[in-house]
């Protein structure tokens, strides 16, 4: 909490009538002799923008990374966000097709897992979404990016799309989850065999 208005909000001029609650929460880990600790894991989230110089199929090639549980990818064609597609495909180890959709598909997709209208340009392919719950899953369609020989996400864009000249861009965002080795152990030395 500060002294004054000025130090924590711009342009405030007066405050009356105000009341204010402070919470404190915390977590304690259970004791490592008692329980088995779940593996330790990093979600990264990782952007990417790359150049759209013709229409028709543009490639991004996923880096070797962890799970892929989701991507989010947006399409400026001529400055400004674009449906100018005619579909998605997720392409593993360069000849298996995995996923083909169209823009429609693509929209219905999302409208059905996050209750909301698509936004103009972008385009989602959630790989951890379940019970009609997005962003949750036990991780049955999470795409482990480090046992394929590429993975890769094609964009098809539409013949009549408007390309400008340096303004068009597929920006790809990712959520990949790592896992790393905990420290977990009991007495005596025993390592907890799921952070193996």
């Amino acid at each position: 909490m500060a002294s004054s208005g000025a130090d924590f909000v711009t342009n405030f001029t007066s405050l009356t009538l105000t009341s204010v609650e402070l919470h404190q929460c915390y977590f304690s880990s259970l004791d490592p002799r008692a329980v088995i600790l779940p593996l330790g894991q990093v979600v990264r989230s990782v952007q990417f923008t790359q150049p759209v110089v013709a229409v028709g199929e543009n490639t991004y090639t996923v880096e070797r990374q962890g799970k892929l549980m989701n991507t989010l990818s947006r399409l400026i064609a001529n400055g400004g966000r674009s449906d100018g597609i005619d579909r998605i495909s997720v392409v593993a180890n360069i000849n298996d097709t995995m996923y083909d959709e169209t823009l429609s598909f693509n929209s219905f997709e999302y409208e059905r897992d996050y209750s909301t209208p698509r936004q103009v340009g972008t385009f989602s392919k959630d790989y951890w979404h379940a019970k009609e719950d997005p962003g949750s899953g036990d991780g049955r369609d999470l795409v482990n990016l480090e046992v394929l020989t590429t993975f890769q996400q094609k964009l098809f864009i539409s013949a009549g799309t408007t390309l400008g000249s340096g303004n068009n861009f597929y920006d790809v965002g990712r959520r990949i989850l790592v896992n790393f080795v905990s420290p977990a152990t009991y007495g005596g030395g025993y390592v907890n065999p799921l952070s193996q």
